[in-house]
C-alpha cells in the first residue's frame, strides 16, 4: 500500500493540476505474489479519497498478515504513522517497509519506527514472496529471506541471504490493473493526449550517476521486458480496458537502440494506433526519432538540468547543451512535444547561472518546463555538495522537512551564494516560461481537438497561482 496521507500532502503545490498513474512498484510485487497464489490487494488511501476516519474502519474490517508500505524519503513520515495506526488497530499484522528509502537506510528505517518489523532493500518481488512463506509457515527464519533486515531479540539484524541478482522482467506477469478503480487513475495532462491512458513498466535500472540521484534499488544494469512480451501485454490492455494510449516508465527508455527499434516496429506491423509518452536522455540516437514517431510517440521528456555546463560537469550528467538544443529542435519538426526539467540554484551557481538557466529554457522551444529548488536527498552527490557549502537549512534534515520536497517556497537547501533571491529566480522562472505571448500563441497553435482545451485547461491549475500572482521580483532580479 502507499503511506496513508493526503492528495494535497502528496502533490503540494500542484495538487489541483495533479493526475494519477499505477503505483508500479507495489502494484508489480502484488501480481508476482499473486502468480504464486497468494490473496493481496493494493490500496492508496489519496488516490480513493480516504479520510482518516475511513482508512482506521477499512484497517479494522482488515485480516492481513503481511501490510507492505511504499516508502520513499518525502513519504516516510507518513509510512510511519501508517504504521502506528495499523498496528494500533490490528496488532497482529506484520508491517514491512520498501521502496527507495528503506534501501538506503534499512536499520535506520526500522530503529526509528518499532511498529515496522521488517525492511526490504533493492527489489521488492521475490524477498515478499519469501518472507510471506516464511511468516505462512511459521518457520520464524527470517535469515533465509534476501535482503531482509529484521529484528532477533530486540536487535536489528541481517539476514544471511543477499540477493546480489536483480530479476528478469520477462518473469513478472502483466501489472494488475484489474486490482485498482480505474476510473481514478487518470495522468497528468502533461503525460497523456487522449483517455485512457495507462503506464506500463518495460524497463528497469539506470546506467547514469547523476549527482541528485541513487539508483540502488534497481540497479546500475538496464534491463528491458521482451519486445514480444511488451506487444502482447499491449494488445491486451486495448482488448480488456480499451487503452488509447501508454506511458512507458523508465527514466532511460531510449539508450538501448535495438530494443527501441524492435518495439517501435512492431508496434507499427501490429497497428496498434496507441500514442506513447516516455522519458530520455538528450544524448540518444537521434536516428531514431522518425521510427518512434510513426509508431505513436507524442512526447518525449528530459532531465536537461541547467543551462551552465559547468553545473552539468558538476551533476556528471555527461551531455551538453548544444545536445539538448539538437534533440528539442528535432522533436519541434517532427511535431512531437518536448518536457523539460530544470534545477534552480545548484550549489555553487550564481543569480547568473539561474537567470542562464532560465533564458536557456524559453529559448529551447520546449512545451513543458518543469522547475525545480535542489532536494539533497541523503545518500547523494548533491546532499554532500549542500553540506559542504552549508546551505542546508538544517544539517541533518528531519524527514519531515523532505515532505516540502514539490514547497518551493519554502526549499530544504538555500543556496548560500542565492539566499532570498533562491525563491524569487523560482517564481520569476514559471512566470517568464509560462506568460511569453510567443508560448501562449504556439500553445494555442497546436490544439486540434476538445480533449486538448482540457489537457491544457488542467494542467495549467498546477502554475496559475505562480503565472498569475507570483512573487514580488525586484527589477534587479530579472
Amino acid at each position: 500500500m502507499s503511506p496513508f496521507m493526503s492528495y494535497k500532502d502528496r502533490w503540494g503545490q500542484y495538487y489541483l493540476g495533479a493526475g494519477d498513474t499505477f503505483p508500479q512498484g507495489i502494484g508489480v510485487i502484488a501480481g508476482y505474489l499473486e502468480q504464486h497464489g497468494y490473496d493481496v490487494d493494493v490500496i492508496e488511501p489519496d488516490v480513493i479519497g480516504m479520510d482518516q476516519d475511513d482508512f482506521e474502519s477499512f484497517i479494522k474490517n482488515s485480516d492481513y498478515l503481511l501490510v507492505g508500505i511504499s516508502t520513499f524519503t518525502p513519504n516516510v513520515v507518513f509510512a510511519y504513522e501508517t504504521a502506528k495506526i495499523i498496528k494500533r488497530l490490528k496488532p497482529e499484522t506484520f508491517i514491512v517497509a520498501g521502496g527507495a528509502h528503506p534501501t538506503l537506510f534499512p536499520q535506520r528505517t526500522l530503529e526509528e519506527c518499532q511498529h515496522i518489523e521488517f525492511t526490504v532493500t533493492n527489489e521488492g518481488e521475490l524477498p515478499m514472496l519469501r518472507l510471506i512463506q516464511c511468516l505462512e509457515s511459521g518457520s520464524g527464519d527470517f535469515y533465509q529471506v534476501p535482503n531482509l533486515f529484521f529484528r532477533d531479540n530486540g536487535i536489528i539484524v541481517e539476514s544471511k541471504q543477499k540477493n546480489d541478482s536483480w530479476i528478469d522482467l520477462d518473469e513478472l506477469p502483466i501489472f494488475p490493473y484489474h486490482k485498482f478503480d480505474m476510473k481514478r487513475y487518470t495522468p497528468a495532462p502533461s503525460l497523456r493526449t487522449v483517455l485512457p491512458t495507462f503506464n506500463y513498466m518495460a524497463q528497469r535500472g539506470c546506467p547514469f550517476s547523476c549527482s541528485f540521484c541513487d539508483t540502488r534499488t534497481h540497479g546500475k544494469r538496464v534491463r528491458y521486458r521482451s519486445v514480444e512480451n511488451v506487444i502482447n501485454d499491449l494488445k491486451y490492455l486495448k482488448s480488456e480496458f480499451g487503452i488509447k494510449g501508454i506511458i512507458f516508465e523508465g527514466s532511460n527508455f531510449t539508450v538501448n537502440k535495438s530494443w527501441i527499434t524492435d518495439l517501435c516496429t512492431r508496434m507499427i506491423e501490429e497497428k496498434l494506433n496507441l500514442t506513447w509518452y516516455c522519458m530520455g536522455r538528450v544524448d540518444f540516437d537521434q536516428e531514431l526519432l522518425p521510427l518512434m514517431k510513426k509508431s505513436g510517440l507524442w512526447a518525449m521528456s528530459f532531465g536537461i538540468e541547467t543551462g551552465n555546463e559547468k553545473t552539468l560537469k558538476l551533476m556528471s550528467k555527461k551531455i551538453s547543451l548544444a545536445q539538448a538544443k539538437s534533440t528539442i529542435r528535432i522533436l519541434n519538426k517532427l511535431h512531437v512535444r518536448s518536457i523539460g526539467s530544470f534545477i534552480l540554484g545548484y550549489p555553487k551557481e550564481n543569480k547568473e547561472d539561474v537567470l542562464n538557466t532560465i533564458n536557456y529554457a524559453c529559448s529551447l522551444g520546449l512545451d513543458v518546463a518543469v522547475f525545480f529548488n535542489p532536494v539533497p536527498y541523503p545518500g547523494t552527490t548533491l546532499y554532500d555538495h549542500a553540506q559542504a557549502d552549508g546551505g542546508l537549512l538544517k544539517d541533518p534534515p528531519s524527514w519531515s522537512d523532505y515532505r516540502a520536497w514539490l514547497d518551493h517556497n519554502n526549499p530544504i537547501y538555500i543556496n548560500p551564494l542565492l539566499g532570498d533571491l533562491q525563491v524569487k529566480l523560482y517564481n520569476l522562472a514559471v512566470k517568464k516560461f509560462y506568460s511569453r505571448p510567443s508560448y501562449i500563441f504556439s500553445q494555442f497553435l497546436k490544439i486540434r481537438t476538445i480533449s486538448d482545451v482540457k489537457r491544457l485547461c488542467k494542467g495549467f491549475q498546477s502554475i496559475k497561482a505562480l503565472v498569475i500572482k507570483g512573487f514580488k521580483v525586484d527589477q534587479n532580479d530579472k
